[in-house]
């Protein structure tokens, strides 16, 4: 399978494949099924360039001039030598650019044991998540997993259950399932994308009858003759008092936290909360939270909760509450994950401004939305978009830095401290 995608000028058109490709690729790095190359650093000009970087016959300015590296473009590294980069152009052989104007991309690895890896998939409007817990024969994790709406660029409901079921096969325990709330963009791919796999639990916040889809009842009653353990109809505002939960949704070597469930009365409100904690790295994902569900879980917590790593809440809604200041700044994240496609525009602007403890990384393509419409741009701020950086992938061994990798942005390879 191909690798991180890059466009040099250099490329034939044959590298400019539809979008919908790009999008998915990113699951095989990594995995043993792919080809080792796709987990290769790639070499990109650096934000200083405004246009290109000249690709030389050799490392050295008075040698030809093979071609252009355009700004968001990459190829892979080869090798270095001093002042110059080797790397390798489409047709198999290689070229130099200047060390002073260009940057490494980190490739994504092959994921180790003890390492926790998070894949937010591009999934349009909606949120799919994949998790592999670190530690031997760790149980993986799904949470929530739907879409109401994927354009080309975006996977499809098909292409989301390859990249599910592909990550899960290289893990031989059964995966445990979380579902925030009861919409479809957060539980519409589950029983597809899960087909056939037995599951060890599943997690449902909010009402279990208003998930009305006959496909996930059938999937449902069917894990739980397979023995699944089937957790739901939590009391108002359920949590579990900063105690692990352990065996109950095991995570491997890290451990799992429900802030809040079945707050308040609407089905965005009622989102469960999950809190990974891992070393000094934690992850928390906010389904579609509102303002109350967020200060439910601050409440909870006694203003504990620090993050890491967070999903926006509700796409990077801004109405009734969510993504509120106080949260914003109590959780504090150093990188912000905004699951959203072409609906709605989100994430809003105004929303996402409010977290200003995101990390400072490599400049990369971003947008938010205001009631107009999208406003695209450039930003330094550790805050990943699925709709225009595509599936992202977060990795940690549980200490700082952390690794973000993108199908759509070269620019994300990127190491990010916390």
């Amino acid at each position: 399978m191909p690798s991180l995608p890059y466009h040099p000028t250099l490329a034939p058109s044959a590298a400019r494949r539809p979008r919908r490709r790009l999008g998915w690729l990113l699951f095989c790095l990594g995995l043993t099924l792919c080809d080792p190359a796709s987990a290769q650093d790639m070499v990109t000009p650096s934000d200083r360039v405004t246009s290109h970087v000249n690709l030389r016959a050799a490392p050295a300015e008075s040698t030809a001039k093979l071609g252009e590296l355009n700004v968001a473009e990459a190829l892979p590294l080869v090798g270095s030598v001093p002042r110059w980069y080797e790397v390798r152009l489409p047709g198999g052989s290689t070229a130099f650019v200047s060390k002073a104007w260009t940057t490494v991309s980190q490739g994504l690895a092959p994921r180790r044991q003890e390492e926790l890896r998070i894949h937010f998939l591009s999934i349009g409007a909606g949120t799919c998540t994949v998790v592999e817990c670190p530690g031997a024969d760790a149980s993986p994790m799904i949470v929530d997993c739907g879409s109401t709406g994927a354009t080309e660029s975006d996977l499809s409901r098909d292409e989301a259950g390859t990249y599910v079921r592909n990550v899960l096969s290289q893990h031989q325990a059964a995966p445990n399932v979380v579902l925030s709330h009861a919409d479809e963009d957060h539980y519409g791919h589950v029983a597809s994308a899960l087909a056939g796999l037995p599951v060890a639990s599943v997690w449902q916040g909010g009402d279990p009858n208003e998930y009305t889809s006959n496909a996930f009842r059938a999937w449902l009653a069917d894990q739980r003759s397979r023995g699944a353990v089937v957790h739901q109809n939590f009391s108002p505002h359920f949590h579990n008092d900063r105690r692990p939960l352990g065996d109950e949704l095991s995570c491997g070597s890290a451990s799992t936290f429900v802030l809040t469930a079945n707050t308040g009365s609407r089905k965005n409100a009622q989102s469960l909360m999950l809190m990974i904690e891992y070393a000094d790295f934690t992850a928390i994902f906010t389904g579609d939270a509102e303002g109350q569900t967020e200060a439910q879980a601050l409440t909870n917590y006694g203003n504990g909760i620090k993050a890491t790593l967070m999903t926006a809440s509700h796409h990077g809604s801004h109405t009734n509450g969510s993504n509120g200041g106080a949260w914003a700044e109590s959780t504090a994240p150093a990188v912000l994950i905004s699951s959203a496609g072409s609906k709605f525009f989100h994430p809003r602007c105004e929303a996402t401004s409010r977290f200003g403890s995101l990390a400072v990384t490599r400049r990369h393509a971003i947008r938010c939305g205001t009631a107009s419409g999208y406003q695209a741009s450039r930003t330094e701020r550790a805050h990943y978009v699925t709709a225009v950086n595509g599936s992202i992938v977060v990795t940690s061994n549980g200490e700082s830095p952390m690794l973000v990798n993108c199908t759509r942005s070269v620019e994300c390879g990127v190491k990010i401290p916390h």
